[in-house]
């Protein structure tokens, strides 16, 4: 984990899954993005801008230099829904609960949301 703080600030360690996992979370956290204020933070608010800058996971994927204010008040990176479609062995329990409480959809997350890895 980068931080406890937020949704999903993580640094993944291995390789990616085979297949992205397109589940209930997976779904919950694109609608998430696809609803969020892009943004950064400034003694806890988020404001706009970058935040902690751009970051590569491990399989190649780089995210933006923007964090992401969900709906429900967490704070979050434009990767939230590729870890959790190819890296979810590697997700917290908390991390996961949290993902949990955002609220359902039905919508089918884009390629752009869940940025296949190089080679997949």
């Amino acid at each position: 984990m980068i931080t406890d703080s937020g949704l999903l600030f993580i640094e993944p360690k291995g390789s990616p899954s085979a297949e992205p996992l397109i589940d209930e979370l997976t779904v919950k956290m694109a609608e998430g993005l696809r609803r969020s204020k892009a943004g950064v933070m400034v003694d806890d608010r988020l404001v706009g801008g970058s935040y902690r800058g751009v970051h590569t996971c491990r399989c190649g994927v780089t995210s933006s230099n923007t964090d992401h204010l969900l709906p429900n008040g967490e704070v979050t990176n434009s990767l939230a829904a590729h870890y959790l479609a190819w890296h979810r062995e590697e997700v917290p329990q908390a991390q996961l609960d949290k993902v949990k409480g955002l609220p359902d959809s039905r919508i089918i997350p884009s390629a752009k949301e869940l940025v296949t890895p190089p080679g997949k």
